[in-house]
């Protein structure tokens, strides 16, 4: 069987001479490799809409007015340069600041079409908002992980950070260990039980007071030692003979031995 062949491989700017067969690198591949694609098609989408939303943000806290211009002003001689002066230089200045005074010829009535042309109207900036939380949610979605972790919502987090560990995060570790463990071990050395395995278990925050139930239940039915569970609460393993015995207590025992009392 051909063995598949590794050319022009790359480590930032610098690209490797050497052809590498298929058993001499660590392979991964994300699964859903449209991935890169949908982001892409999801951002230029809505960079045009945010852009278009922007838009319309600054032109509904653009000044708007009328300027009146006598027949006797503009029949000066000078008619031209001081239009040209007063439209580049006054108006421009007089847009462009916080607080203006706008100088006017004889001849010459500015009117502004509204009392509050400044302010910046809020639905304005709610649509822009709602768009990049949208582009943020969709692109999270690619990825599987809840929009809520992307945006810093506090409801329902601890939902959420199981979707992600289940969806998002174990198919990824399942995918580095599956592979590690192949260019590690021969297929004999797999049989008998050798693996590498990356445990996800330890990601989230562990309360050693909320979980002291079940930390009594896995001890107690012998599923875990004491230091197995310390090692997962993320404390020190105590790494005594007797922290690392297995413990049942005298209400687990079998159907058939208490059939006998």
């Amino acid at each position: 069987m051909t063995e598949t062949i590794f050319t022009d491989v790359s480590r930032g700017d610098y690209v490797f001479r050497d052809v590498f067969g298929i058993s001499q690198v660590y392979y991964l591949k994300y699964s859903n490799f449209e991935t890169s694609a949908i982001i892409d098609n999801i951002f230029n989408m809505y960079s045009q809409l945010i852009e278009s939303a922007n838009g319309k943000y600054k032109k509904s806290g653009g000044e708007k007015g009328i300027l009146e211009i006598s027949a006797l002003a503009q029949g000066n001689n000078d008619f031209e340069e001081k239009f040209s002066n007063l439209m580049n230089n006054y108006f421009k200045s007089y847009f462009s600041s916080t607080n203006a005074v706008l100088p006017l010829y004889d001849g010459y009535k500015y009117t502004p079409s509204t009392s509050d042309a400044a302010k910046k109207y809020s639905n304005e900036i709610s649509d822009i908002k709602v768009l990049m939380d949208e582009a943020l949610a969709r692109s999270a979605q690619a990825f599987k992980i809840p929009p809520a972790l992307i945006k810093g919502d506090v409801a329902g987090l601890k939902d959420a950070y199981d979707i992600m560990l289940t969806n998002c995060i174990d198919p990824l570790a399942d995918m580095i260990s599956e592979e590690l463990t192949s260019k590690q071990f021969t297929a004999d050395q797999i049989c008998k039980g050798s693996r590498i395995v990356a445990d996800t278990s330890c990601i989230k925050h562990i309360d050693i007071f909320d979980i002291s139930a079940n930390v009594d239940k896995l001890i107690s039915c012998g599923f875990a030692n004491i230091d197995e569970v310390r090692d997962k609460a993320g404390m020190p393993v105590i790494n005594e003979k007797w922290s690392q015995e297995h413990y049942i207590t005298k209400n687990y025992e079998r159907i058939d031995n208490s059939e006998k009392h």
